[in-house]
C-alpha cells in the first residue's frame, strides 16, 4: 500500500513537472521511506499512549534511533520483520522502564557499561551496509562522542531530578549494546569482519 502511495505521488508531481521522469526511482523511495519512518513513528506514539508512557517513548527512539544510525548492530533481514522486531522491542523497552526498579546505582552501571561495549564494538557493519575503512573510523569516533554525550546528558537529568527521563536514556544506551552485541555475533558467524 505505501509502495503504491510512494507512486502515485511521484506520478503526479511528474504529471504537474515538478519533477522529471528521470528522478521517479529516487522519488519513489524517498517518499516509500519517508511513509516508513512515519508509519513507525506513529506505532511508537501509539504504545507510548497505550502504556501511558508517551514521552518515555518518544525519549527512548529519539536517543536510540540516533545512535543506532550511526554504531549499527543487529538488523533484521526484512523490512516487515523490521518493523515486528521494533515494536516487540518497543513494548520489552515500555515495560521495564514501568516495572523494573530503577535507582541510581543501577543506572552509573548501565551506562558505564554501554558505553565501554560501544567504544569497543562501535561500529558493527550489517551484511547489507559494508562500511570502508574511513567510514568505519568516523562512524567509531561518532559512535564514542555521541555516547560519552549521551553519559553527560543522564548526569546531568539525575542532577535535576528528572529520573525517569534519566532511565530512557540508560535503556536506550543499554539496548544499542545488546544490538551490538548480537550484531557482531551474527557478523562473525557470516565471516563479516
Amino acid at each position: 500500500m505505501l509502495k503504491k502511495l510512494s507512486n502515485k505521488i511521484t506520478k503526479k508531481l511528474i504529471d504537474i513537472n515538478i519533477i522529471e521522469v528521470s528522478d521517479s526511482e529516487l522519488y519513489e523511495y524517498g517518499f516509500w521511506q519517508g511513509g516508513v519512518l512515519f508509519f513507525n513513528f506513529l506505532t511508537v506514539a501509539l504504545l507510548g499512549i497505550l502504556f501511558n508512557m508517551l514521552l518515555e517513548s518518544i525519549i527512548f527512539l529519539i536517543f536510540y534511533g540516533v545512535l543506532r544510525t550511526i554504531a549499527g548492530g543487529y538488523h533484521a533481514r526484512t523490512q516487515h520483520a523490521c518493523y515486528i522486531l521494533s515494536v516487540l522491542l518497543m513494548i520489552v523497552v515500555l515495560t521495564i522502564l514501568k516495572t523494573f526498579p530503577w535507582n541510581t546505582i543501577i543506572c552509573c552501571i548501565l551506562t558505564v557499561l554501554s558505553i565501554s561495549i560501544i567504544f569497543i564494538l562501535a561500529p558493527v557493519q550489517d551484511e547489507n551496509k559494508l562500511l570502508d575503512e574511513t567510514e568505519k573510523m568516523v562512524f567509531k569516533r561518532l559512535s564514542r562522542v555521541i555516547s560519552l554525550l549521551y553519559g553527560l546528558i543522564i548526569f546531568l537529568l539525575f542532577l535535576f531530578n528528572k529520573n525517569d527521563l534519566a532511565y530512557c536514556v540508560v535503556v536506550s544506551l543499554f539496548t544499542l549494546t545488546i544490538m551490538l552485541v548480537l550484531g557482531k555475533i551474527r557478523n562473525k558467524s557470516r565471516g563479516i569482519m
